[in-house]
């Protein structure tokens, strides 16, 4: 970047001194002076606009605290399938990068079994991922999760796209090879 800038800046002015000292030139170079001023003008007129579109615009702040829900759709595992696998996330979000901590709250197995897991019996996770911003297209969050399991350790990978109050995607873990939608909203 540093060298393109260098190499740019200096064609631009050896041609302007070429046309500046040659007094054959008087109408290249009003032309070129005015061509080369404004095509300046103009880059950093683009420059400014989207910094500030990135900056005040399409600016995604994720700390803070999320509660997640993991509803599972495929899995090898058969009576895992339809479970529901509710967390607290709380996330740390310094420019594009993501980190975290999260605990297992509640499992819903079907519509009349809740399992809601005390303090000392939650499973705690740990994560880190990142933004993609996308300005004409969706913007992504990816997650890779670690989960410290009572019986063994998982990972699990989140690809979320981002809505005004949530996140919402799909999961994929090696618990039981789970599939399936994710949906993270801030408390």
């Amino acid at each position: 970047m540093k060298k393109t800038l260098i190499a740019i800046l200096s064609v631009f002015f050896i041609i302007l001194f070429i046309s500046v000292f040659d007094p054959s030139c008087y109408q290249f170079r009003r032309d070129l002076n005015i061509n080369l001023m404004g095509s300046l003008l103009a880059g950093i007129l683009l420059t400014l606009i989207l910094f500030a579109l990135n900056e005040y615009v399409f600016k995604i702040n994720l700390s803070g605290e999320w509660e997640v829900e993991e509803i599972i759709h495929e899995t090898t595992h058969l009576p895992y399938k339809d479970f529901k696998i509710f967390y607290t996330f709380h996330m740390l979000q310094k420019g594009s990068e993501i980190i975290g901590t999260g605990e297992k709250i509640r499992q819903v197995e079907n519509e009349k079994t809740t399992t809601v897991f005390e303090t000392d019996k939650r499973t705690r996770v740990e994560f880190e991922g990142y933004i993609e911003k996308g300005y004409l297209t969706e913007t992504k969050i990816y997650f890779l999760i670690h989960d410290f399991g009572r019986r063994r350790e998982t990972s699990t990978t989140y690809e979320l796209t981002f809505n005004e109050k949530s996140l919402t995607g799909i999961f994929k873990s090696t618990a039981a090879n789970a599939k399936g939608s994710v949906i993270m909203k801030k408390i």
